[in-house]
């Protein structure tokens, strides 16, 4: 290889690997702006009405996806109040509201 192909190919290497170093950081720009809006997202979840659920009908369709209510889910009877910690809908249970998504529990 003649000296003139080897700075030729060396310069067409720089250029690809500065074009790679490049797209990187507007991948991690991407990756940090997806992670701030979830955290957003996350912070402030859209709220679920206790009307909006009942009229749910069992192994009915909702926006494209399958809404399937176990009997046990049908016989319990929903609170309309949402949880302090996930903003999820609470249920009556044994007496005391229930978060079935986190678990929170309130009693009296």
């Amino acid at each position: 290889m003649k000296e003139s192909e080897y700075q030729a190919a060396l310069q067409k290497s720089r250029a690809i690997a500065t074009e790679i170093t490049r797209c990187n950081q507007h991948i991690r720009q991407l990756e940090r702006k997806v992670q701030s809006l979830l955290k957003e997202w996350m912070a402030s979840p859209p709220p679920v009405t206790a009307k909006y659920f009942n009229e749910i009908e069992p192994d009915s369709v909702v926006g494209g996806a399958t809404v399937v209510r176990s009997a046990a889910a049908r016989q319990q009877e929903n609170s309309g109040v949402g949880c302090p910690d996930c903003g999820s809908l609470m249920i009556f249970q044994e007496g005391c509201l229930l978060c079935r998504s986190c678990g929170y529990s309130k009693c009296g």
